[in-house]
């Protein structure tokens, strides 16, 4: 186990860096194929060991809470069964003074696996280069400007844990750069495109049921407008978009401002209807 976690977590580091051997990528692939397959398992044994063990509890505490006042003081610190990761501020980067200010809060998983730890690394990274590039802006514009750095979590239940980190930047106007992690907690790898389906034909599938969508929006309200559309009537992907999964387990394309769209419009995002994807997921029922 300690092996295959470790190959896991090497394959990893390897996409983040953008850089993954075609043999890493095939011996990837087949662990979570794999390790999919094993979860079916594991979760009918866990599903049996806690109602057991949640019959037994009941039992207790329904006997203690009766018998003993301080047990039934203590019973209200228990962590519940299958208590979902905790995330926390990490770390926070501030500066402030009259006319500029940079404040960034980093986001820490608080989990035993290497990929909370993998994630933590990253993430405080991340908030260092943020604060260090928005003292640079200050430094260099000597006008008003802040920087802001927060995270949301979108989904954090039994399968996934997502983690939407942003950066929004103001000078004249505001500009925001958002970034997803989407951690299969059963699997421990963090999702990518690549992985999700068995081949490169996604981004064209994905393409179309985009443009689908940009030009249903643009019927709906006269006043929307997309560039590709506009320009060459059409939409395609020319490499990997944003995207998270949601917490109906929907895969989502995001787009931040300024992207796709003029800035008036904000943020796109487009929740693609898993149907229309299944065939082409590596593990069709994946998204189910």
């Amino acid at each position: 186990m300690g092996g295959t976690k470790k190959k896991i977590s090497m394959m990893n580091q390897a996409y983040q860096a953008g850089e993954i051997p075609e043999q890493l990528e095939e011996e990837l692939f087949k662990r979570f194929v794999i390790a999919k397959k094993k979860v079916k398992v594991k979760r009918q044994v866990k599903k049996a060991s806690r109602i057991s063990l949640g019959i037994a509890c009941s039992a207790l505490i329904l006997f203690a809470s009766v018998q003993n006042r301080d047990f039934r003081v203590w019973a209200t610190e228990i962590p519940v069964l299958g208590e979902l990761v905790s995330i926390i501020t990490g770390k926070t980067y501030s500066f402030q003074e009259e006319k500029a200010g940079v404040s960034i809060a980093v986001p820490k998983i608080m989990g035993k696996e290497e990929i909370h730890d993998q994630l933590n690394r990253k993430y405080l990274a991340e908030g260092q280069r943020a604060y260090e590039e928005g003292m640079k802006e200050i430094k260099k514009n000597g006008q008003q400007i802040d920087t802001t750095g927060g995270y949301r979590i979108l989904v954090n239940d039994e399968r996934f844990l997502v983690i939407d980190r942003s950066i929004e930047q103001t000078i004249a106007s505001t500009q925001t750069n958002n970034q997803f992690d989407t951690l299969d907690k059963q699997n421990e790898v963090i999702v990518s495109l690549p992985l999700l389906f068995k081949n490169d034909d996604y981004l064209i599938a994905l393409s179309k049921e985009i443009e689908e969508q940009m030009k249903n929006r643009m019927e709906k309200n006269p006043e929307l407008t997309y560039f590709a559309l506009e320009d060459h009537g059409s939409f395609l992907l020319k490499k990997d978009p944003s995207f998270y999964i949601n917490k109906e387990h929907q895969l989502v394309i995001f787009f931040d401002k300024y992207e796709v769209a003029p800035g008036a419009m904000g943020t796109q995002e487009f929740i693609i209807d898993t149907n229309k994807i299944q065939s082409l997921l590596a593990d069709p029922n994946y998204l189910n």
